[in-house]
């Protein structure tokens, strides 16, 4: 005979709880800093959750005039296993963990004759659990289901950098030369049950109960690698240069096609240091041109390969009897010719300030034109595939910018500034598939 009032049930106060706290200091050749937070903020549905744990640890340490180490640490911890309140789950059990772990260290040297040497190593851990059970006992599932589910991530990045800085009398001059290599690996596991026999009380605690079960697992590997030579000179604050060529790879596109060069350059002319510029108006006047090349990566780790997909097939033998028998199929079409999307940019701009900083603005030209795209193509079905991922088109993007800062009034006690911005921007597809473009090429 007693009621129960479900609102008060479900419905509850919203709560955040933040703490943070942290030490830094410096003695001596060591900087450190270490910092620990706690967040728990529950919404205003019961149930309604969400739980993480962080830590940072950062250490700079001098050892010698010539030898500084460091590292750079961070840890984290979150649970969204929490499910709120709701007529469709109030059945489910859940747990989703998430950790990960990025730590960098690193080791700078000076050496004799203006150069010095960098090295620095990151990696970065991730271990994902995700259980499920949905009782039986749920109207939308009368047979019981649970599923527990494991991915790790195991990735590092490894680079080796050297300067070279060098001033003769107006002429100063960088020089870097950089060496990098990548590494990436995931595991992922996955096993499956329903209708469970006799109970389904243990959930993804026993999926060996379950009648019917599935279980798929995939794993990832890919590389990299990087080699950079980049060139800065600078003449009297008036003429600026820089010279760079950058050789990348990736183990994720076609066989023959794995590396490609991208390389630019830019330079700077100053006006208003000249000898002959002289304007009480103008006080900053810099013109600036570049021209570069750079790729793009953003594919599947296994998209250029032949996969194969591995199934089950129900087949009778000659005494009538129902056996499973394992297939492959070819589910994808391999491209050993896939390389990377490249994107060749072109920028003319002029900076400038006027009226001792109360007007400072630029305008800016701009011209990429991107090819090689990296698209899914459609296929006729007669072949045995759908798609293959392939480069194809050409695109352009083309606009100007103009930007405009004024400093209106400025006073001890009062300020007004004023910004302006204008930009023109139009995106045209030059070319698609096959299509020849106005030169017949």
């Amino acid at each position: 005979g007693n009621s129960i009032n479900w609102y008060d049930r479900i419905m509850q106060t919203g709560f955040r709880n933040d703490i943070n706290t942290s030490i830094s200091g410096r003695n001596g050749g060591l900087n450190y800093y270490w910092s620990i937070g706690r967040t728990s903020n529950e919404g205003i549905v019961n149930g309604e959750k969400f739980e993480a744990l962080r830590s940072r640890l950062n250490l700079d340490a001098k050892i010698t005039d010539w030898l500084t180490v460091g590292m750079n640490t961070q840890f984290a911890k979150r649970n969204e296993g929490f499910i709120a309140a709701d007529r469709g789950q109030k059945f489910n059990d859940r747990i989703d963990l998430d950790h990960t772990f990025n730590s960098r260290v690193y080791a700078k040297i000076k050496l004799p004759l203006g150069f010095s040497y960098e090295v620095g190593y990151t990696n970065r851990l991730e271990f994902q659990e995700y259980y499920n059970h949905a009782m039986a006992a749920s109207p939308q599932n009368v047979v019981g289901s649970a599923e527990r589910q494991v991915t790790k991530i195991n990735e590092w990045q490894l680079d080796n950098i050297l300067r070279w800085d060098k001033t003769i009398d107006k002429h100063s001059f960088n020089l870097m030369f950089l060496v990098y290599g990548e590494k990436y690996q995931s595991y992922f596991t996955r096993a499956r049950a329903n209708t469970f026999e006799p109970s389904d009380a243990l959930g993804y605690s026993a999926l060996e109960l379950g009648t019917v079960q599935t279980v798929d697992s995939e794993d990832e590997t890919s590389t990299g690698d990087a080699v950079m030579t980049r060139l800065n000179y600078n003449y009297d604050s008036r003429y600026l240069l820089t010279l760079t060529m950058r050789r990348d790879g990736y183990s994720a596109f076609g066989e023959t096609n794995k590396r490609a060069y991208f390389p630019s350059v830019a330079g700077a002319w100053t006006i208003s240091n000249e000898s002959f510029f002289n304007s009480e108006f103008v006080n900053f006047l810099k013109l600036r041109l570049s021209y570069g090349e750079n790729g793009n990566r953003d594919i599947g780790r296994f998209t250029a390969l032949s996969r194969l997909n591995a199934n089950k097939y129900l087949n009778v033998d000659a005494g009538g009897n129902v056996i499973t028998v394992p297939t492959f199929d070819n589910g994808t079409q391999e491209n050993t010719e896939l390389r990377w999307e490249r994107t060749k940019a072109t920028n003319l701009g002029l900076d400038f300030s006027l009226a001792n900083g109360i007007v400072e603005g630029s305008i800016e030209a701009y011209q990429n034109i991107t090819n090689d795209l990296i698209v899914t193509r459609q296929l006729p079905n007669i072949i045995g595939f759908n798609n293959v991922t392939t480069n194809l088109g050409e695109i352009e993007n083309k606009g100007l910018e103009f930007t405009l800062a004024t400093q209106n009034i400025n006073r001890e006690n009062f300020q007004w500034n004023t910004n302006f911005n204008f930009s023109l921007n139009r995106n045209k597809i030059r070319k698609l598939y096959g299509d020849l473009d106005e030169n017949g090429e």
